[in-house]
């Protein structure tokens, strides 16, 4: 009878444990800590700060789900929007509905998906995971674990690559632990890697 006690305050423990070691949830990585705007720039070809520009704001909606306004602007003149709505499960962001707007007319473009589309996975620790999204045939995903230092501390990260088999380069972005989405970069076949996306810092929205 002891030892029956024994074993199962053992489970126990190794229970706490390793929902304290899994209790991390893909959220962690993709939307900040204490903030809910992202701010980015594209550089320009030396690789200086040009005027194009980029704004992501994160509103919790009532239901659980996060709507994430997109604005690109030039010379701070709106270029387009994009609104997702996300959900999140412990290991994957699900797009299930986003509204996009150009400034070069054609209105509103609503599109809700069915099924809905895995945009991130996180991968089990020390493993990659690769997955691809239903009407984008020719891309393909692999996210893995890395480190990036931020302002000199060590910061965990998940590791996007997005390889579209018709191209000879790939993308490559970060999601960083507490602060979301940072550095974007362009990845040639050659091996040459390019700024794509620079991060600039977060902030909050006056609203």
């Amino acid at each position: 009878m002891k030892k029956e006690k024994l074993t199962i305050l053992l489970l126990i423990v190794i229970g706490f444990v390793s929902l304290s070691l899994k209790g991390q949830s893909i959220k962690d990585f993709y939307i900040p800590l204490n903030y809910n705007k992202a701010n980015f720039y594209k550089p320009d070809k030396s690789g200086e700060r040009s005027d194009f520009t980029r704004v992501i704001e994160y509103h919790n909606n009532e239901d659980g789900s996060y709507s994430i306004y997109s604005e690109f602007t030039f010379k701070g003149d709106l270029v387009s929007k994009n609104i997702e709505r996300i959900i999140f499960t412990t290991n994957s962001v699900i797009r299930t509905k986003s509204i996009f707007n150009s400034a070069f007319g054609g209105g509103d473009r609503e599109q809700t998906y069915n099924p809905a589309q895995i945009i991130l996975k996180m991968p089990a620790k020390g493993q990659t995971v690769v997955w691809s999204i239903p009407n984008e045939p020719e891309s393909i995903y692999t996210a893995s674990w890395t480190n990036i230092i931020v302002e000199g501390k060590s910061k965990r990260a998940i590791k996007v690559s997005n390889i579209v088999k018709r191209w000879k380069s790939k993308t490559v972005s970060y999601y960083v632990q507490g602060i979301g989405l940072m550095n974007t970069n362009l990845v040639h076949a050659n091996g040459e890697i390019k700024p794509f996306e620079i991060f600039d810092g977060l902030s909050n929205s006056e609203n």
